[in-house]
């Protein structure tokens, strides 16, 4: 597994005992069968998949802005480098 930290953006979720910063993680994973791109908090709640390809995507990066995600994809046969939107659309 692949694990990237953004540290550019940080997700304020406040309760009465909590008030730490969750901070999103992109990851790669072969968890379905197939190496996809995910999504994740810090404190390893609310994974989501970002790719559904039948090609292998990984090392996934976030942006310096963390609005995008670039990663590697054999879509075509051979490594490329792609960049989505962090919510993966």
């Amino acid at each position: 597994i692949f694990i990237n930290y953004n540290i550019s953006t940080c997700t304020k979720h406040f309760n009465q005992s909590d008030t730490s910063c969750i901070t999103p993680i992109v990851f790669h994973s072969d968890r379905d069968g197939n190496r996809e791109i995910y999504i994740v908090d810090s404190d390893g709640n609310n994974t989501i998949r970002l790719t559904d390809d039948s090609a292998m995507d990984s090392n996934p990066q976030w942006s310096p802005t963390g609005g995008q995600i670039a990663f590697v994809s054999y879509r075509d046969g051979n490594a490329e480098l792609y960049v989505m939107n962090s919510n993966g659309r």
